[in-house]
C-alpha cells in the first residue's frame, strides 16, 4: 500500500498529508476545548472558532481539484495556522502564570503547539517545493518525531490511575526508552552533520526505532481497547489514545520513507526542532530584552581586551588593584574612628595563624577563684565520696543487643512488651543476690 502512495502525483501525496495533519488539527481543538475551565469564555468561544475554521479547510480539500485553488487553500491554511499557534501559545503563557485553570498540562500545549509548528512548516514546504520530504532531513524528522512519541508516553504516564501499577511501570518503560531514543537522535544528528552518503549504523538505528514505534502502537492500541471496554482507569478518552496511535502509524509512514531512500540528509545546519519554520517572525507573549548589534560588538571587544594581557601585566595589575583595597579599607576605619584598631578582619578566618593566635587566647584565659572558697576539682571529689557512702554500688547497665519480641520490629528499642536473652535473666539473678546480701549487711550494723 505504501509502494502504491509513493506512485501518486505529487500533488495527491502533498493533499494526503494535508488531509491528516487537519484531522490532526481538528481533534487538537477539541482536546483544548475539553481541558478549559467553564469561566474562560473567551478561549472556548476562540478554540470552536478554530475548530470551524479548520473543519471548513479540511471540507475544501476534499473538494480541491485545481492547483489555482490549491495555492489559494495553502495561503489561507497558513494564515490560519499562525493565528491557531499564537492562540495556543497565548494559552500556555497564562498556564505558566497561574491565570489560567482546566486540567492540562502547560507540558501538553507546548507539545501541540510544536505539532502545529510542524505543520506550518509542511504548508510552507509545499507552497515552495513539488513533494513533501524532497529535501527534508533524516536526522531531523527523526529527532522531532521521536520528541512527539516522547511526549505521548509520558501524557499517558500521567494520565492513568495510580492505581493502575502494572500499566504505570509499562507506561514508564516506555518514556525512559524514547527519552533515550531522542537523545540518540541528537547525537546522531550532529555527527552526520553534512555528511553525505549513508552510514550503515544509523540504518541500524532506523531499524531499532521502526520496531520500538511499533511496540509503542501497540501498547497504545491495548490501551485504548480497555479504555473503551472500561477495563482500566484513567482520565483518558478513546479519541485521545487512538489521535496518539495514528500519529504513531504516521512516524511509521516516515521512516518508511527514510529506509526507501527518499529522505536524504539535508546540508544545512541543525535544529533541534521544526525544519523550514521561521520561529523569528513568531510573535512572543513575553518581552524580551534584545540587544543590540553596537552593545555586543563592544562587549566582545572588552572580553577580547580583558584577555589580551600576558602573564607578567597580569600579576601587576592585580598586586595594583589589592593595593587599592586596602587603602580604600584603611580610609574607610579611619573614617569610622578606628585607626588603631588592627586590620584582622582583612585576613581569612581559615589561615593557619589565625588559629594558632585563637589557641593562644584560649590557654590565657583562667577563672579566677576566690581565695575563702576550694578548688572546684576538691568540691568535686567530696561530693562524689559523700554519694559512695551513702549509696550502693551498682553495676552499668549492659546495653542490649537485640530485643526479642513480636510486638515490636525496632531494633536496639525497648519497650514494655520487649523480651530478655537468658544471659540478661542470669544477670539480674546475680545483680539482686548481692543487692540482697549487703542490705542484710547494712542491717547487722
Amino acid at each position: 500500500m505504501r509502494q502504491a502512495r509513493a506512485n501518486l502525483p505529487n500533488e495527491a501525496l502533498n493533499m494526503e498529508e494535508i488531509k491528516f495533519w487537519l484531522k490532526i488539527m481538528q481533534e487538537h481543538t477539541i482536546f483544548i476545548k475539553l481541558g478549559l475551565p467553564n469561566e474562560a469564555e473567551d478561549y472556548i468561544e476562540a478554540t470552536k472558532e478554530f475548530h470551524r475554521a479548520f473543519c471548513s479547510l479540511s471540507q475544501k480539500a476534499e473538494r480541491l481539484k485545481s492547483s489555482k485553488k490549491a495555492n489559494e487553500l495553502l495561503g489561507e491554511l497558513g494564515n490560519v495556522l499562525e493565528e491557531f499557534c499564537h492562540y495556543q501559545r497565548k494559552l500556555l503563557s497564562d498556564k505558566m502564570n497561574v491565570s489560567l485553570g482546566g486540567s492540562h498540562y502547560p507540558f501538553f500545549l507546548d507539545h501541540v503547539i510544536r505539532e502545529t509548528m510542524y505543520f506550518l512548516a509542511l504548508v510552507k514546504q509545499v507552497e515552495t517545493t513539488e513533494i513533501l520530504y524532497k529535501n527534508g532531513s533524516q536526522t531531523k524528522e527523526m529527532v522531532l518525531w521521536l520528541r512527539f512519541m516522547a511526549d505521548h508516553t509520558k501524557l499517558i504516564y500521567h494520565y492513568l490511575d495510580p492505581s493502575e501499577r502494572r500499566l504505570l511501570k509499562m507506561s514508564m518503560e516506555f518514556v525512559e526508552l524514547f527519552d533515550n531514543l531522542v537523545l540518540e537522535s541528537r547525537d546522531v544528528a550532529s555527527m552526520l552533520y553534512c555528511h553525505k552518503g549513508e552510514i550503515q549504523a544509523f540504518r541500524r538505528f532506523l531499524l531499532d526505532v521502526r520496531t520500538d514505534v511499533q511496540r509503542l502502537r501497540d501498547f497504545k492500541q491495548m490501551i485504548a481497547e480497555l479504555i473503551s471496554n472500561c477495563r482500566v482507569l484513567s482520565i483518558m478518552s478513546v479519541d485521545l489514545v487512538d489521535h496518539m496511535k495514528r500519529e504513531s502509524e504516521h512516524f511509521l509512514m516516515i521512516l518508511a520513507l527514510m529506509e526507501k531512500g527518499l529522505l536524504k540528509h539535508c546540508p544545512e545546519g541543525f535544529k533541534d526542532d521544526v525544519e523550514g519554520a521561521n520561529w523569528e517572525e513568531q510573535e512572543r507573549i513575553d518581552d524580551e530584552l534584545e540587544i543590540e548589534e553596537t552593545d555586543l560588538a563592544d562587549m566582545l571587544k572588552e572580553s577580547e581586551a580583558s584577555l589580551s594581557f600576558t602573564g607578567e601585566e597580569r600579576m601587576e595589575i592585580v598586586s595594583k588593584q589589592q593595593e587599592e583595597d586596602l587603602k580604600a579599607a584603611v580610609d574607610m576605619l579611619s573614617e569610622n574612628g578606628n585607626e588603631d584598631e588592627p586590620l584582622i578582619a582583612m585576613i581569612q578566618l581559615e589561615s593557619p595563624e589565625n588559629v594558632r593566635i585563637s589557641e593562644v587566647e584560649k590557654e590565657k584565659k583562667v577563672k579566677i577563684v576566690p581565695e575563702n572558697q576550694a578548688p572546684i576539682a576538691e568540691i568535686e571529689e567530696k561530693a562524689e565520696e559523700k554519694v559512695e557512702e551513702d549509696t550502693i554500688p551498682v553495676e552499668p547497665v549492659i546495653p542490649r543487643e537485640k530485643i526479642y519480641a513480636k510486638a515490636s520490629n525496632y531494633k536496639y528499642m525497648p519497650n514494655k512488651f520487649a523480651g530478655k536473652t537468658p544471659e540478661e535473666k542470669l544477670r539480674e539473678k546475680v545483680q539482686k543476690e548481692k543487692t540482697q546480701n549487703k542490705i542484710r549487711r547494712l542491717g547487722k550494723k
